[in-house]
């Protein structure tokens, strides 16, 4: 587990209870409204707390204790929750799971395990409608979003959806541009979409939105690589009826009265 903080005492996160609360780190969301947006990237800002620490402590406070909120960040994005709640299970503590709800498969095992007893879903915004926000409105219409990390999904399976957005005439958000080892894939997408558009579609680039470090640019398919992206940012390229006015991007309907 990615552990990014802990609560020893709250007296509101679970009711009822007097529990601690165990904050994960990384979010898929990117909700302006945060109050905890320093856990949002997946990267370490600070020190981590190792999970053999935490498990102690809890076990020490078990008499004081009457539950546990694991919270984040988004905790179901941690490949090792289902066997870290088991962990906690044993100490005998009731467990509460926050979660944006985005990965309802996490949630629904855990409960088919009796791994929790209690489970809130936060609502929360997208990366891609905080970035629509913030460049004007460029997601009226249809759009697709597809994400430019090969970790888990073979390029060749992410570059046939980009020619299968780009063919239907999608408005495109790409998430997790690059990363310190994965620079490349960008520029590669921008090679597909510029088969089937214009390189002067409109293209918007948001990083960090919502926090103190947001940086919003717009501009076209011809010039987006001249800006600097990271796992933060977010991209969205316009359709064939997406235009710029006044630093902003709108993509009309097209309905007709």
């Amino acid at each position: 587990m990615v552990i990014g903080g802990v609560l020893k005492t709250s007296f509101s996160d679970y009711p009822g209870k007097v529990a601690a609360v165990v904050f994960t780190r990384g979010c898929n969301f990117r909700c302006p409204w945060c109050h905890n947006q320093t856990l949002i990237p997946a990267e370490p800002q600070g020190s981590l707390i190792p999970e053999e620490e935490v498990l102690d402590w809890l076990a020490r406070r078990r008499g004081l204790l009457g539950g546990v909120v694991v919270s984040g960040g988004e905790p179901t994005l941690q490949p090792d929750l289902l066997p870290f709640l088991r962990r906690l299970r044993t100490l005998g503590l009731a467990v509460k799971l926050d979660t944006n709800g985005s990965h309802p498969e996490v949630v629904d095992a855990a409960l088919q395990a009796g791994l929790a007893d209690w489970v809130a879903v936060v609502p929360g915004v997208t990366a891609a409608t905080a970035a629509a926000a913030l460049l004007g409105a460029p997601l009226v219409h249809d759009f697709a979003v597809i994400s430019l990390s090969d970790l888990l999904t073979p390029w060749e399976v992410i570059a046939t959806r980009l020619e299968a957005a780009a063919a239907a005439d999608f408005v495109i958000v790409l998430y997790n541009p690059a990363s310190s080892r994965r620079d490349w894939q960008l520029a590669r997408a921008r090679e597909i979409l510029l088969r089937r558009r214009s390189p002067a579609t409109p293209v918007g680039i948001v990083r960090h939105a919502g926090r103190a470090n947001q940086e919003t640019v717009v501009t076209d398919l011809a010039g987006m690589l001249a800006y600097p992206v990271d796992m933060g940012t977010t991209v969205i390229v316009g359709n064939s009826r997406t235009y710029a006015a006044q630093g902003r991007m709108i993509t009309p309907r097209g309905y007709r009265w």
